[in-house]
């Protein structure tokens, strides 16, 4: 006790409280990746950062009892170990402090990295990917003289192909979007890329061509990418009204401002249809926002009300009952209440609006566009996916291109989700230079999709299981 009387008081409390801010960063870090890869599944650090530094407004709290448990047991025994470092291990054995100091905020650190490779993000953060300088292309106004039509848009939250797959199913869980989709064009050879993988960052990229990429759209607190056009600013150019609508918070990840700063001029969420007293709570779906069969239904009305205008119009509607991880089934539905049940119920309410619009007079010039904006994340279906090893590069997002009268088809070309905007201005009738728009590559052109060029397996960045620790100690403190 003479010796430890004699030590530095100062130098010791600083000690200790820098023990415990070490490995309780490290344990943070750890608890961070470990619950985005439960409750997210294979997700990238660009589609985090890009998260986290939005705006969180409308944002569902996931976590459950038994998480919040867990890392509330986590920073308790943090405490004690450097209560036990400081207290118990005479001080003049300095190394042996700092040895277990080492080894615990080394060992969290390098088990989040199994999760998400964090030295590919330093790598990242000090390297200007080439392909931007050497591939974009700039597209300020559109040419060519075709008749106005109205474009219709329906993001399909986390709709995929594979869903019809009977072989890993047991049943088509679509079928009638299957039906919807030999009656259409489309184009079922699609590959995910980083900055495309969640609904805003796959929105940027459908209007913008160009994925959403954390360090160069810094300033997308206030602006997103403001020195880009994307095609609604031009369609605006050629006398086009623009509508968005959604059954979620817009403020959320700043979807409004993306809208606003590229080309929307009217948008509508929850929090707006709340104060046009046309939702109430009880129309509530997933944690997300309202459920799609209330969307659908507002949806016709604003669509009956748009058609009247003289100008052609860019009407876009987001879907979010097949949101993972466990979806919302609607009450028109019988199907169970489980992600399975909210594919099979989000089939039939998407089918019965694509055949309410068939049946419109509009329907003569007003084109159709389902489309589903990324892969599922974690969720029931995805564990059956992966228990059966189908590979990722296979799920590939719905897509269904609508028009009366045209020709119905596959195109099996690669493409990634920059390329949907040249696709859809070629598709109206519009010339592109070198058939581009940004970074995409119109599919209907012989201009093979970047995509294809500069695609590798490892712009999936995959967790190795941390969260299977996870679901077991969920399981086990539930027993």
């Amino acid at each position: 006790m003479t010796e430890r009387k004699n030590i530095n008081i100062p130098f010791i409390s600083i000690w200790r409280l820098f023990s415990f801010l070490s490995i309780f960063s490290a344990y943070s870090i750890l608890c961070f990746s470990a619950l985005i890869a439960l409750y997210f599944g294979s997700v990238s650090i660009n589609d985090i950062l890009i998260s986290v530094s939005q705006p969180l407004k409308g944002l569902p709290l996931f976590f459950q009892t038994v998480e919040i448990i867990i890392l509330c047991i986590g920073f308790v025994l943090i405490f004690c170990l450097t209560y036990f470092m400081e207290r118990f291990i005479h001080f003049k054995k300095i190394r042996i402090q700092v040895l277990i100091l080492f080894t615990f905020c080394f060992s969290f650190i390098g088990l989040s990295c199994f999760i998400f490779p964090y030295h590919k993000f330093l790598f990242h953060l000090f390297k200007f990917p080439p392909v931007y300088e050497k591939e974009y292309v700039q597209v300020s106004s559109l040419k060519g003289n075709p008749k106005p039509e109205n474009i219709v848009i329906v993001f399909l939250e986390s709709m995929e192909n594979s869903f019809s797959d009977e072989q890993i199913f047991g049943r088509n869980l679509i079928p009638n979007l299957s039906a919807i989709q030999k009656e259409s064009l489309s184009f079922p050879n699609y590959l995910s890329l980083v900055g495309t993988s969640n609904t805003i960052s796959a929105q940027v990229a459908f209007f913008c061509g160009i994925p959403l990429d954390y360090f160069f759209a810094h300033d997308s607190r206030s602006n997103f990418y403001p020195k880009l056009k994307c095609f609604p600013e031009l369609l605006q150019k050629q006398g086009y009204h623009t509508v968005w609508f959604q059954g979620g918070d817009l403020t959320y990840v700043g979807t409004n401002i993306f809208l606003q700063s590229h080309g929307f001029s009217d948008i509508t969420g929850k929090k707006e249809l709340l104060k046009q007293n046309k939702i109430t709570e009880s129309d509530s779906g997933t944690k997300w926002g309202i459920n799609d069969k209330k969307v659908f239904e507002l949806a016709k009305e604003q669509l009956t009300e748009l058609i009247k205008m003289t100008i052609p119009f860019l009407y876009v509607v987001v879907t979010l009952d097949t949101h993972a991880p466990n979806g919302y089934v609607s009450k028109n539905c019988s199907f169970n209440e489980d992600i399975y049940g909210a594919v099979e119920c989000a089939d039939k309410n998407v089918s019965e609006f694509v055949h309410w619009f068939q049946n419109q007079p509009f329907y003569d010039n007003t084109r159709l566009i389902l489309i589903g904006d990324h892969p599922q994340m974690k969720s029931e279906l995805t564990k059956k996916m992966h228990s059966l090893k189908f590979p990722f590069q296979k799920r590939t997002v719905y897509t269904a291109f609508l028009k009366k009268g045209q020709d119905n088809f596959q195109i099996d070309k690669k493409w990634s989700m920059p390329d949907m905007a040249p696709t859809i201005l070629e598709w109206l009738g519009y010339n592109l230079p070198q058939h581009s728009f940004g970074l995409g590559r119109s599919i209907f052109s012989d201009v093979p999709s970047l995509s294809k060029r500069y695609y590798t397996p490892n712009n999936r960045f995959k967790n190795l299981g941390v969260q299977h620790f996870f679901e077991w100690l969920r399981k086990l403190i539930k027993k």
